[in-house]
């Protein structure tokens, strides 16, 4: 988009003299919109904070460098800034340029720049540069977005209590590609564990979660301003959490209660969901009513006590409500991406995402992986969460395809980063699907549906010795050599598996973790070659099955698709992770499914 003189006197970049350094390093990435006005660029013989307010006034959108000196000699023209941002005339975009408390100010409220929240004064080289380069696209974007919003020289103004403008519905569409299906969840401190439980359910089912603190809401500014945005605009299900407290402190959610309630009157099969926890339904409605908020009594789906001897109870209707929410969610991302395009599912159990260029659900189990969801410290799973949160939202996801009739249009796109027990699971459960895999480290998609190849890839060893006769190893070295692994685990008592049959494959070039294998035909191959094996197994008697690998992710989910569950007995699934294997998970074994 070329610059113009309006661009020039539209764009302000608010900033203190002492940071004069940030704007010009800002203005640099912002090339092609030249003729920002510059708040410290007053003409000659004029009063400088009156030529300085004016500009302010006359700004459509405000780029501000926040930093302690902008505290110190701007701080009235910040406030003021910030009064326009509010009042619906002009969009506010802060960068933290400098490290800075703004506890007790006006810009607490504020959603800021770098999302992370480190300054970018902090930063040197090109990490700097690139915090700048992220910088100057969102504001682009933003800029983008108002510009073709605005039909006439006069443009347009939008208020906090606004429905959609032209303007946002833009930023919506150029957002939207790459954003799994989100609910937006509104709730107070005392929503406990049990919300805890629902928005794990939730993650696990791959929808994405927003609420007022998030950091990495679409919108930035003034956050109350960001949030009734994000309900109104771009999240495809928004949920009301009522307790004591929410009804005690009505600013906390009545906002996005009405941008959520507007945007139903318009798009009727648009989701709300009210859940109340240790309020009765009286008390809710009657507290609904002096809001002018009695609508949402008509969405209640579930009422809750917040503690509950019964544990699965409570834990079988939060169940029940992540599978309503991710239907109905699923539904509204369905129409915002178009009927007829590729559904993508990612699967993520490590700290890094996908990677993927677009998503519609997004299985984030890293709160059950990990010992911190922030760290790639690997945690051993209980048999217990696999059971009752992996499996139900995995058999949901798929549940729903196939109601939808998706599972039988075209394939599913599946990039992967996750342990190698989940894409197994993935796999046995999706088993009926097309799927096309990503596996990250070889950069390429493997269908699961090809040319029938009878060929054996892998060079395999198997032995026999006394022992379970229903019992085997299997070992697949394919990215490593796992031999002295598994004879390390095999050789703790505790971990000493009965068994009469073992099983080892290798590739016959020997063991190599990026080009093991080469493609997907080279891939699909390899599973049924192991699935031909396995099958075998099962007809000389062998009717369980202890699974070690080392392997490309995307052929884990390959593999799983070979467990059919009418002709294996169970499969007991090992990860490798802490310098050694951990037993996680059985399929196909009935007291370990719901």
């Amino acid at each position: 988009m070329e610059a113009s003189q309006s661009t020039a006197r539209e764009i302000l970049c608010l900033y203190a003299i002492e940071d004069k350094r940030g704007f010009e390093e800002l203005s640099k990435h912002l090339y092609n919109l030249n003729g920002i006005r510059d708040i410290q660029n007053t003409p000659p013989g004029k009063p400088p904070k009156q030529e300085q307010s004016k500009l302010i006034n006359q700004a459509k959108l405000i780029i501000m460098l926040i930093s302690p000196d902008l505290l110190s000699s701007l701080r009235e023209e910040a406030s003021t800034a910030l009064k326009q941002a509010k009042e619906g005339n002009a969009e506010l975009i802060p960068i933290l340029y400098k490290t800075v408390d703004l506890g007790g100010t006006d810009l607490a409220e504020l959603q800021l720049l770098p999302r992370n929240g480190e300054a970018l004064a902090q930063r040197e080289g090109d990490n700097r540069n690139k915090a700048w380069k992220e910088i100057a696209q969102e504001i682009r974007k933003i800029w983008e977005a108002l510009d073709a919003g605005s039909g006439t020289e006069e443009k347009e103004k939008t208020t906090v209590n606004a429905g959609q403008s032209d303007a946002h519905r833009s930023q919506q569409q150029e957002q939207d590609p790459t954003r799994p299906a989100t609910v937006f969840i509104s709730s107070a401190g005392d929503a406990g564990k049990n919300r805890e439980q629902l928005e794990l359910m939730l993650r696990l089912r791959g929808l994405k979660l927003w609420h007022r603190d998030s950091e990495d809401l679409p919108f930035l500014g003034i956050r109350e301003k960001a949030t009734e945005r994000a309900v109104s605009e771009l999240a495809d299900a928004y949920l009301l959490y009522l307790t004591p407290e929410a009804l005690k402190k009505p600013q906390l959610w009545p906002s996005e209660a009405r941008a959520a309630l507007q945007r139903q009157e318009s798009e009727p099969e648009f989701p709300i969901v009210l859940i109340l926890q240790g309020v009765s339904r009286k008390r809710v409605q009657s507290a609904l009513a002096k809001i002018d908020l009695e609508k949402l009594t008509s969405f209640i789906g579930s009422e809750l006590e917040p503690e509950v001897s019964q544990q699965e109870v409570v834990s079988g209707k939060l169940r029940s409500l992540a599978r309503k929410i991710l239907r109905e969610a699923f539904r509204q991302r369905r129409v915002r991406a178009g009927e007829n395009h590729e559904i993508w599912i990612g699967l993520r159990t490590f700290v890094f995402g996908e990677g993927s260029p677009r998503l519609d659900l997004s299985v984030d189990a890293r709160k059950l992986f990990l010992e911190d969801e922030n760290r790639n410290v690997r945690r051993v799973t209980p048999v217990a969460e696999w059971r009752n949160l992996i499996v139900p939202a995995l058999e949901d996801i798929e549940g729903l395809l196939a109601v939808l009739g998706l599972d039988s249009r075209g394939s599913l796109k599946v990039p992967i980063k996750a342990a190698l027990s989940l894409d197994y699971l993935f796999g046995f459960i999706f088993r009926s699907v097309r799927l096309e895999v990503r596996d990250e480290k070889e950069g390429q998609y493997w269908d699961s549906k090809g040319p029938q190849d009878d060929s054996t890839p892998l060079k395999y060893d198997e032995s026999i010795q006394e022992g379970d006769p229903r019992t085997a190893i299997v070992a697949i070295s394919i990215s490593n050599n796992i031999e002295n692994d598994l004879n390390l685990y095999m050789q703790r008592a505790e971990n000493r598996i009965n068994y009469s049959r073992f099983i080892h494959y290798w590739m016959p070039e020997g063991v190599d973790h990026t080009r093991g294998v080469r493609d997907g035909s080279h891939a699909l191959a390899i599973a049924r070659q192991i699935g031909r094996d396995l099958r075998r197994l099962r007809s000389q008697g062998i009717t369980h099955i202890h699974l070690f690998s080392s392997l490309p992710a995307g052929l884990a989910v390959l593999i799983g698709q070979q467990f059919n569950a009418n002709v294996f007995g169970p499969i007991s699934l090992y990860d490798f992770f802490g310098d050694q294997y951990h037993y996680v998970f059985t399929l196909n074994q009935q007291e370990e499914r719901l």
